[in-house]
């Protein structure tokens, strides 16, 4: 059940930071 969940959310995290990173960057840009 602990591997399904890792699996299921790591992916998830990695949407997360990858759009964590690009929002504040389009933020500057837009300014």
């Amino acid at each position: 059940m602990a591997r399904i969940l890792t699996v299921t959310l790591n992916p998830a995290l990695d949407l997360t930071v990858r759009l964590g990173q690009l929002v504040p960057g389009r933020l500057t840009v837009a300014r």
